[in-house]
């Protein structure tokens, strides 16, 4: 606990092919089950896209879906051939370049797209639905959600008047980008 939060971490093998299929699932379960509540609540999660997609790309289907984006990371490689990520805190701007220098490393770093996004997006159709059903889309994580919801059920006394903050891992790092 720090400032009145509590952070929980939520931790999975991302490297075992069957505990991550199951991640998945249940997410894709617990979304159309937040869905079907009918409470049209913005809930926060964290989406993983199957390959690393343009920012106009992404910014189009944040602008249809009325995703509120918090901060997302793109990822690509350094002139040296390493792997590189960037994390962008705040909405995504018209001002993603594709291709940076940076002076420390004496690299340029040529990002192929954004591959992760975190932020809150409506449980309806029009939102988390949209997303749950989008082929971009490797894995919308809702995990944030239950987390909060069992929190405050089983622990009340623990977690009243405390942000509940929850941290979830992306398999992104696996793919080839």
């Amino acid at each position: 606990m720090d400032n009145g939060e509590m952070h929980i971490v939520v931790s999975v093998d991302l490297n075992d092919p069957k505990a991550l299929q199951a991640y998945r699932d249940a997410n894709t379960a617990r979304g159309r089950a937040l869905i079907a509540r009918g409470e049209a609540k913005a809930i926060w999660v964290q989406v993983t896209f199957a390959r690393p997609l343009p920012a106009d790309e992404v910014r189009t289907l944040v602008e249809e879906t009325g995703f509120e984006v918090e901060n997302y990371l793109r990822v690509g490689r350094a002139s040296n051939g390493e792997r590189v990520i960037h994390i962008r805190v705040g909405p995504i701007g018209d001002d993603v370049p594709e291709t940076v220098y940076d002076p420390l490393w004496n690299v340029e770093k040529t990002y192929a797209g954004i591959m992760t996004l975190q932020g809150t997006v409506e449980t309806t159709e029009r939102g988390l639905g949209r997303w749950l059903v989008d082929e971009r889309v490797y894995l919308i994580d809702t995990t944030g959600e239950e987390v909060r919801e069992l929190a405050t059920q089983r622990h009340a006394s623990a977690v009243a008047g405390r942000e509940i903050v929850v941290g979830v891992e992306s398999p992104y790092w696996n793919f080839d980008w």
